[in-house]
């Protein structure tokens, strides 16, 4: 997918950023699944990789096989993880102690500022609604850096890009692009349709206002493993000019 945003620095163009999003570790892809999507991901040679969450969907204890393919997930600049309303209902923190472990950066209405070709992009993960559920914050959307040049956000649920699209910084700066998932688009009918409804962005890349989002189609599947009308994917994004 390619994502064209205005005044993009020269240094940044091309930036590959490999996105993959409600994977349902637990009750999904059996673990050989997970080996190929893994596999694919390292394929592509990605400079960032994100999960915009949904990615457990268990007890961690009980997906040791599963967890060591994501742990082979590595990307130059990193690979950065939001909360989905999943790893919410199991145990969040357990999701967030256990993807630190394996080196993939959480971010909890908190971001990074990553330097690249001496360009300053900046990162950002809001929680999940879920989150209030359980007496914690729900989504915030981080202040961003003053001399930043490029600005991501990773939101699991989609319909926060109306709020991000509006988001000034204290400086004015503003979000480009917005990375989300959980909607599956639909993963099979009638709940294609009723996505749809639910959603201004349901699936695929769109724009809200001057931002850019896409939301992913998900990964993996959740409940029955079949898919109709939808395709699992492994997102390839490339920043352009």
């Amino acid at each position: 997918i390619e994502v064209k945003i205005k005044d993009l620095p020269a240094e940044l163009n091309g930036l590959r950023i490999v996105q993959l999003s409600d994977v349902h570790l637990g009750t999904g892809p059996n673990v050989n699944q997970v080996r190929a999507m893994i596999d694919q991901t390292l394929a592509l040679k990605p400079d960032l990789i994100v999960l915009t969450g949904d990615i457990i969907d268990s007890s961690v204890k009980d997906i040791g096989p599963e967890l060591r393919e994501m742990e082979r997930l590595r990307a130059p600049f990193g690979v950065y993880f939001c909360l989905g309303n999943h790893e919410c209902y199991w145990n969040y923190e357990q999701s967030v102690k256990t993807f630190s472990k394996m080196g993939i950066i959480p971010l909890l209405n908190e971001g990074r500022t990553i330097e690249i070709k001496n360009q300053r992009v900046f990162i950002a993960g809001v929680n999940d609604p879920a989150m209030t559920y359980f007496s914690h914050p729900g989504p915030q959307i981080p202040q961003i850096p003053a001399q930043s040049t490029c600005n991501l956000l990773l939101a699991h649920q989609p319909q926060i890009a109306k709020k991000v699209s509006q988001f000034r910084s204290e400086g004015g700066q503003r979000y480009h692009l917005q990375l989300s998932g959980h909607t599956h688009g639909g993963q099979f009918f009638p709940w294609s349709i009723v996505v749809r409804w639910m959603y201004a962005i349901h699936q695929g890349l769109g724009k809200m206002d001057d931002l850019w989002v896409y939301v992913s189609c998900g990964t993996g599947f959740w409940g029955p493993p079949i898919r109709l009308g939808t395709v699992s994917e492994v997102s390839e994004i490339v920043l352009s000019a």
